[in-house]
């Protein structure tokens, strides 16, 4: 039960700074805190995630979460194509499933078909912050899920590429680039805050399949991550 509480919330869920630079290929870094842990969720947090790194050249992006359940957790997307990799490593295993944008839209048309798309609201406010030297506009992101509403104040630049992957469903309205954010995953609230931004020049080659990882269906991924319960 806990190994697929934290592959949920992981899924789900160094340092130069170039202030206010607009750039299209580098990393952003990030930090990851619980602000909301309690009782055996509590005795959880060693386990979970504390930092996770962007990496961005132009249309692609990837990202890189460490877990103590998969190994690395790695997602890669492309706004041009709209495809989307993941590469974990389960029971010892290096996986990668690939989904294209086709196959991803049809999964939320059908969410929205049976009720289950969560219902986003977002609300563009006055005021800004300064994150990793960039000065960030604010908004408020109100989700209504399971007859459930979760408000989260987050921020962003335009100085970055908007990603497919960085909570899209939730930040799609947002034009920019998402450097600071609350997320319920779970029922576990985590907030993830930039760190830095470097500009960096970035191998083709991390915005493909890693050698070593095996490539399979979502069929197959659903049964090893059942396998975990």
């Amino acid at each position: 039960m806990k190994k697929t509480f934290l592959i949920i919330l992981c899924i789900c869920a160094t340092t130069v700074l170039f202030a206010q630079e607009k750039i299209t290929e580098g990393k952003i870094m990030f930090g990851i805190s619980y602000p909301e842990l309690s009782g055996e969720m509590k005795d959880l947090e060693s386990m979970l995630p504390k930092e996770l790194t962007v990496y961005v050249k132009n249309e692609q992006s990837r990202t890189e979460m460490p877990s103590s359940v998969m190994g690395k957790l790695i997602t890669i997307s492309n706004n041009k194509t709209e495809e989307l990799l993941m590469m974990m490593e389960l029971m010892g295993k290096k996986v990668a499933i690939k989904q294209t944008g086709e196959q991803l839209k049809k999964q939320e048309q059908d969410a929205e078909k049976e009720g289950t798309l969560p219902q986003v609201t977002v609300i563009k406010m006055d005021g800004t912050k300064v994150i990793a030297g960039y000065t960030c506009m604010k908004a408020i992101i109100e989700v209504k899920e399971n007859g459930e509403i979760f408000r989260s104040e987050c921020f962003y630049t335009d100085k970055l590429p908007k990603m497919k992957d960085q909570n899209d469903k939730f930040f799609k309205e947002l034009d920019g680039f998402i450097m600071e954010y609350s997320q319920k995953q779970s029922g576990v609230l985590m907030k993830v805050t930039a760190k830095a931004v470097i500009k960096e020049k970035l191998a083709d080659a991390m915005f493909g399949i890693s050698p070593g990882y095996e490539l399979i269906t979502q069929e197959e991924l659903e049964r090893m991550v059942g396998d975990l319960k």
